[in-house]
Parts: structure tokens; C-alpha cells; sequence
């Protein structure tokens, strides 16, 4: 997901990485293949993009207010296309590689 600009502080990344459903965090968020599956059939079940992310500890001032939308629509995408495996492969880069 791109930031858009936004560079994270050391103690934002701190704090970010401190939630298990982040992997890691760089430019980037990567978040945990088990947190995409929850979150994309949270999602179908009714709940909200933002309301999954701030039940998971996620503070939407530090990601942003339209990250979980953002992030959902893609995830259910790949749900879609490919099922749970598609949101258990990091798409980013050259290389595809399991995650988790």
C-alpha cells in the first residue's frame, strides 16, 4: 500500500509493528497474511473496512483515513480471484513470496 508521501517516524514504526497483524513496516505496511483473511471475511460478514482496522488496534491517524478502504478493496480482489492462497503470497517486488 502506498503511503503517499508519508514517511513513518521511528517510533511510529515502533508502534505499528508492535500490532501482531503487521509483518513489518518499511515505506510500507505489510500486514499479516491471517489479518487479510480475517479482515477480507469480517468485511463480508458486514463489518466495515475502518471498523476491522480500529477493532485490531490499527490508530487510523498514524495509517490514514482511507488505508482500510483502500487495503479491503484490493484483498477482495485477490479473495475473489485467487481465495485465501492469493492473500498468503506478498505481491510486492520481483519475486512472489509466502508470507506468514
Amino acid at each position: 500500500m502506498k503511503n503517499l508521501g508519508r514517511v513513518f517516524t521511528e517510533k511510529e514504526i515502533k508502534v505499528l509493528e508492535s500490532n501482531p497483524s503487521v509483518l513489518r513496516v518499511s515505506e510500507n505496511i505489510t500486514y499479516s497474511p491471517a489479518f487479510k483473511i480475517a479482515a477480507v471475511q469480517a468485511n463480508q460478514a458486514g463489518h466495515t473496512p475502518m471498523e476491522i482496522f480500529v477493532q485490531t488496534g490499527f490508530y487510523l491517524e498514524l495509517i490514514g483515513q482511507e488505508t482500510p478502504k483502500r487495503c479491503l478493496e484490493r484483498w477482495r480482489k485477490t479473495y475473489a480471484s485467487s481465495g485465501e492462497a492469493g492473500l498468503l503470497e506478498e505481491r510486492r517486488g520481483r519475486e512472489l513470496r509466502k508470507t506468514g
